[in-house]
């Protein structure tokens, strides 16, 4: 069953994706513009179960004609965006990030997105996210997510006994998800951006507002006109006063979606200034396009900004042009058209649900096996060359830095450095920066005939907590392993060197454990050695230059900005080892001389980097270098460590 048409809603959607899309597009002022989405959830909740309340009560409601009116109403132009989008990521992107893209356009199609790139990116405002062109799927996957238990409940309830509480209940769910979503937002931020419970109490404001006027309340004409003004501050100024820095979602998503809301509310039965400008001609007609805008909008910004492109306000200007374009032309020739054609439900569920469903599942497989169809780029050596070496000395190359998840955890905790003979007398632990100190580690080893048991996993930075520690990196069982064996080690006296590494300015918040674990290594072992983070950059300096190589339209001018974050954390460390004896911090100048940064390329023009902040094979084996060459490396290597 439709409902009667509201102009306002059309328009408060306006909003919502002018605020995402300015927001993305580089206008800095509009630094909250992220809330747009939380406005959208509003509506849509409000929307969905305003037409299922009314079904149900009328017992029309079937759940199969549900799910295709919404395959009807999302998918066409849904499928028509992301088939282009993986169209142009074929011309544009390399094949690491073409299979990246195959199995986004997987996860998308089953509306899975969101748990995707949580597990991909780990957070919503990590960097790497800028680059990712259907990251904005997150949203529409949370929200089909949602609808495939929402009816469920609404069923369930509305023709129990508890049908007459279904307001209360829904009012108490409201509240107790955003209580859940504020302490989600605080103590698991990057999760809570993502998951359906820490967003669920949005969409379900929507539904108790239908829920709500479905019971027949109203607001008094002079009530509503206020309370309409107020909804609207309550949308623009968090658009405008909260970034990606702020505690997101939580109390801070409630603001916006309580405003969106109190408009939806205000305009039901009254006529307010606010509902009068929401329904103007052009709002209304950006609400129309405003899927299609939100479709469009982040493609288009995620391949500028791997082509390396600033979003300034000029080029910025041109997304929200061309967006709009593209948006038109969409409703236009797929929207309006495909709501001519008439279709069986089960005709619709076959051939705009699964048969499309079979074609981005055979598509992603294809990309996926065929690595990326890399032989587009085999005639372009210098991308070969400079792909070749970004590799780091992980275990498949033979080295101790264990990348993978392993189930049996016997020949990662066997692994040594130095000397291949005789007892374990040293050890040297550490997240992936381990992983470049690898080949100094090693060449000391040997050179002052020490077998060192290495323990490296990705994030598993130094500490002896394997029970209560906050972060045990992206492999818990092996970090777990890992510090278990390192404490029997250590235990049983067994050893006279501790070397550690960590990428510090990621553990600063956890240097506690750090410095526990120091407590237990300087009365147990002659001495510890720890190393500097290395200097980290903003870019990705290596990946941009392996663009540069096999892009045409990739901007070269790129400039590479120094991540500083590093010279205050190898500050805060180097404060903890002065506090003992035999701790010796290695400072960063015995590698960088009085430059304070590493080379960038070798003579060749080949770099040393593998990524922003992690040195490749040929980079470690610089590093080994400067040390050996600096008079603080020889004096070590003499002096501090002796058998």
């Amino acid at each position: 069953m439709s409902l009667k048409y509201r102009p306002d809603i059309d328009g408060l959607r306006a909003i919502a994706v002018l605020l995402v899309i300015f927001y993305h597009a580089g206008f800095k002022v509009i630094s909250g513009g992220f809330v747009g989405v939380d406005v959208f959830f509003v509506i849509s909740g409000f929307l969905i179960t305003s037409i299922i309340n009314k079904d149900i009560q009328k017992n029309e409601f079937k759940l199969f004609n549900f799910y295709v009116k919404r395959i009807k109403r999302i998918l066409p132009s849904f499928y028509v965006v992301i088939f282009t989008t993986l169209l142009i990521g074929f011309f544009l992107l390399l094949p690491n990030d073409f299979i990246a893209l195959g199995k986004s356009f997987l996860a998308s199609s089953m509306f899975f997105a969101n748990m995707f790139f949580w597990k991909v990116t780990g957070g919503y405002f990590n960097s790497s996210t800028g680059e990712m062109p259907l990251l904005h799927i997150w949203s529409l996957s949370l929200e089909e997510q949602f609808y495939f238990i929402w009816p469920f409940v609404l069923l369930f309830i509305l023709k129990s006994r508890a049908n007459k509480s279904i307001i209360p209940l829904t009012l108490v769910a409201v509240i107790c998800l955003f209580i859940f979503s504020e302490w989600a937002a605080i103590h698991k931020p990057n999760a809570a951006y993502y998951f359906l419970l820490t967003r669920a109490g949005e969409l379900l404001i929507g539904a108790l507002l239908a829920l709500t006027l479905a019971s027949g309340f109203r607001l008094k004409p002079s009530l509503a006109k206020y309370l309409s003004i107020f909804g609207g501050v309550l949308i623009l100024v968090p658009a405008f006063s909260l970034s990606k820095t702020s505690v997101f979602p939580g109390l801070n998503s409630l603001w916006p979606c309580l405003g969106a809301a109190l408009i939806i509310l205000s305009g039901s039965g009254s006529t307010t200034l606010v509902s009068k400008v929401l329904s103007s001609k052009l709002l209304v007609f950006i609400g129309l396009i405003s899927y299609p805008m939100y479709l469009w909008h982040w493609p288009i910004i995620a391949y500028i900004n791997y082509l390396n492109y600033d979003l300034d306000y000029v080029l910025g200007g041109g997304v929200i042009l061309l967006t709009t374009v593209l948006a038109i032309l969409t409703w236009h020739f797929v929207e309006k058209r495909l709501r001519r054609v008439q279709l069986s439900d089960v005709s619709a569920f076959i051939h705009i649900f699964a048969i499309p469903s079979l074609i981005v599942f055979s598509l992603s497989i294809l990309i996926i096996v065929n690595d990326g169809f890399d032989k587009r780029l085999t005639g372009n050596i210098k991308y070969l060359k400079v792909k070749q070496i970004l590799e780091m000395p992980t275990v498949s190359k033979g080295w101790c830095y264990q990348t993978d998840s392993v189930m049996n955890h016997k020949e990662s905790l066997a692994c040594s450095l130095g000397i291949e003979d005789g007892d374990i007398n040293a050890i040297f632990i550490g997240d992936s920066h381990a992983g470049h100190y690898q080949y100094l580690v090693n060449h000391i080893g040997n050179k002052k005939g020490l077998k060192i048991a290495t323990f490296i996993t990705s994030n598993c930075f130094p500490s002896l907590y394997t029970t209560s520690s906050e972060n045990l990196g992206g492999n818990p069982a092996l970090c777990k392993a890992f510090r278990t064996e390192v404490k029997r080690i250590v235990d049983n006296n067994k050893v006279q060197f501790v070397f550690l590494a960590a990428r510090w300015d990621a553990n600063t918040e956890w240097l506690h454990e750090t410095k526990e674990a120091l407590d237990t290594f300087s009365k147990r072992a002659h001495k510890i050695i720890i190393f500097p983070q290395i200097p980290s950059y903003i870019n990705n300096v290596p990946q941009e230059y392996l663009r540069s190589t096999a892009i045409n339209w990739f901007n070269k001018n790129f400039v590479n900005k120094l991540d500083n974050s590093y010279v205050l954390a190898n500050k805060k460390v180097k404060n903890i080892a002065e506090k003992y004896e035999n701790v010796f911090y290695l400072d960063l100048q015995v590698f960088t001389g009085n430059n304070q940064e590493l080379p960038l390329f070798t003579d060749e023009g080949l770099p040393y980097y593998f990524d922003s902040h992690h040195l490749n094979m040929t980079g470690s084996k610089m590093l080994t270098k400067k040390f050996m060459d600096s008079p603080i490396g020889n004096m070590l290597i003499k002096v501090a460590i002796k058998n």
